[in-house]
């Protein structure tokens, strides 16, 4: 018997970061959820995924993740459905890991997003810049990775700063 097949999820954000599986026909019922909130919203496709990157990033900013059941949810549904929906998902369907990447707010720490990314999706009221990508298993583990030892070196050296203020 073979395994159901799953998606890997990592949202970066901030200094931050949370990873999750999910097995690929969850993710297509909150993607399908996500689409009957979108038919009923009225709003067109780029404001509705505008208003989503906004709950993922109010939610992370609440720790709804960390609260499980309906918050915890809603979560996973947004992402889902930013996942599934990103234009690098339809360039690339057979890839079944996705790195949310929520860019920093305007004098924070955090992700940098190039505004030209093809990929990249402004948020103006935000001052955020938000961008899905859809990689390999390997390509996410990299990127994973590479995120953690830059936002450790970071918190390193913050911590350094705020240890000996003369420097």
């Amino acid at each position: 018997m073979t395994a159901a097949p799953t998606y890997a999820f990592a949202i970066q954000y901030g200094l931050g970061e949370m990873q999750f599986k999910m097995p690929l026909a969850q993710a297509l019922i909150f993607s399908n959820m996500a689409n009957r909130m979108m038919a009923s919203s009225g709003l067109a496709f780029a404001a509705f995924r505008l208003q989503m990157w906004d709950m993922l990033a109010n939610s992370i900013e609440a720790g709804d993740h960390l609260k499980g059941g309906a918050e915890a949810n809603a979560l996973a549904m947004g992402a889902a459905w930013l996942a599934l929906t990103a234009a690098m998902h339809r360039d690339h369907p057979e890839r079944d890991c996705y790195v949310l990447k929520m860019g920093a707010k305007p004098g924070d720490i955090g992700v940098e997003i190039a505004a030209d990314n093809p990929y990249a999706e402004a948020h103006e009221e935000r001052g955020q810049i938000f961008a899905v990508a859809n990689v390999t298993r390997a390509m996410f583990d990299e990127d994973t990775a590479l995120f953690r030892d830059w936002a450790t070196g970071v918190q390193a050296a913050l911590a350094q700063a705020a240890n000996d203020p003369g420097a």
